[in-house]
């Protein structure tokens, strides 16, 4: 744009004498039109640009020398210098003026907002639950070139999902998609961030039970594997892996159960997702089977052999009867170090009426604790039958004698048994 200022003129005075120039110098052309270059142009802020003015005479030739006043209209959007030079201060318009002798042209500066373009990397962002990633925002001017030194303004549009600091420091908080805004003097972009659920916890170590175990030759035992996370708390993963340090003590099956070798010891490991426990096995040698019980058979009973021996009782109604004893016998076990044992007893026998038929036949067990006496005779606790004392001594080699009582007062009966 060029502005133009009307000049007057100054015609030669008439008349004589010393009107006009006389003989002296000419006065030099003044100057009719002022132009500029360029008349117009787009700084970005912090740009500088100088521009050129022209003084020109009416006839258009071009008049060197002439002093050339600049200025602004808007110092605050761009400010010029003596020299012409242009620099952006803020966005808006300035027109800068060049004026000389009266006349000016000016130039249209145009400060536009030094951000036309926003960028957010990455575009994407995949975090899982808990996690943290960071988003970095990018500014670029109307040309291309990257503005810096902006703040920017960062926004989650789904906080429920993934927050963001001021930083752009983003946090996962439930599995979703969130947008992530970053805006820089009202120019905005988006990142688009993915959050999956969070991964199951790492095994940290595995626990084994039991951690020992005693075993003989032979015995089996399962053990158990549990993985667990650095807090302690059991977390889900795949099945173990077994394994024995020693074999040829204690094996191992694929489901923890152990069996055991030979005598010796082996560590029973449990791998699961490269973490390994263990427990011990020690092996013992099989003890020798305790002796089979010695079993007495009732030989005499009342100092009678059996079975030729008749006795008779009253039976119920006053019928006279014969009782036929068939047989009986006295197992008792191992005693201990407190003198006690478990012990068996069983007497069978058979009624018959005086006719020759039988009437009944019965069968009496009993089972209860051996006690040793301090006379040498062991006194027989049943169990089973309240009411019945028996003791028991030896009778000579492999025999022992029971006395029964009945009631504590009834009669007393004696058996004879002998080691089979």
């Amino acid at each position: 744009m060029i502005g133009l200022a009307a000049c007057g003129d100054n015609p030669a005075g008439s008349g004589g004498g010393n009107g006009g120039n006389g003989g002296g110098q000419p006065q030099p052309a003044p100057v009719s039109t002022v132009t500029v270059d360029p008349q117009q142009v787009t700084l970005e802020i912090g740009m500088h640009r100088l521009i050129g003015a022209r003084t020109l005479a009416a006839d258009g030739a071009e008049l060197t020398g002439r002093a050339v006043t600049w200025s602004s209209s808007n110092p605050a959007v761009a400010e010029v210098s003596a020299a012409g030079q242009v620099t952006a201060r803020a966005t808006g318009i300035a027109m800068i003026r060049a004026a000389a002798e009266g006349r000016f042209a000016e130039t249209r500066v145009e400060v536009p907002a030094p951000v036309s373009r926003v960028q957010v990397l990455p575009g994407t962002l995949a975090l899982r639950v808990g996690e943290n990633g960071v988003l970095q925002a990018s500014a670029f001017g109307p040309g291309g070139a990257p503005v810096t030194g902006l703040p920017v303004q960062w926004t989650s549009l789904n906080p429920a999902t993934a927050t963001v600091a001021a930083d752009g420091r983003v946090t996962a908080l439930d599995a979703g998609e969130a947008r992530i805004r970053a805006t820089v003097l009202g120019v905005s972009a988006e990142a688009l961030v993915q959050v999956s659920p969070p991964p199951p916890p790492l095994v940290h170590h595995v626990s084994v039970t039991p951690t020992m175990v005693q075993l003989k030759v032979g015995e089996s035992w399962s053990f158990t594997a549990q993985p667990l996370s650095a807090a302690n708390q059991p977390v889900e993963a795949p099945a173990a892996a077994w394994s024995s340090s020693n074999p040829a003590v204690a094996t191992v099956t694929a489901d923890g159960r152990v069996q055991a070798r030979a005598v010796g010891t082996a560590m029973i490991r449990a791998t699961i997702a490269g973490v390994t426990g263990e427990g011990s096995v020690t092996v013992a040698a099989e003890p020798p089977p305790p002796p089979d019980p010695v079993v007495y058979d009732l030989v005499t009973m009342d100092g009678q052999s059996l079975p030729a021996a008749l006795y008779t009782r009253s039976l119920p109604g006053g019928v006279t009867g014969t009782v036929r004893i068939q047989g009986g016998y006295f197992k008792p076990d191992a005693f201990d170090a407190a003198g006690r044992a478990h012990y068996e007893l069983a007497l069978f026998s058979s009624t018959f009426l005086p006719d020759g038929s039988l009437r009944d036949s019965e069968t009496y067990f009993d089972e209860g604790t051996a006690e040793r006496q301090s006379d040498g005779s062991v006194l027989l606790r049943s169990s089973m039958h309240a009411g019945f004392t028996f003791t028991a001594r030896g009778g000579g080699v492999g025999t022992i004698i029971v006395r029964q009582t009945l009631g504590g007062e009834g009669p007393v009966r004696e058996y004879l048994f002998r080691a089979d």
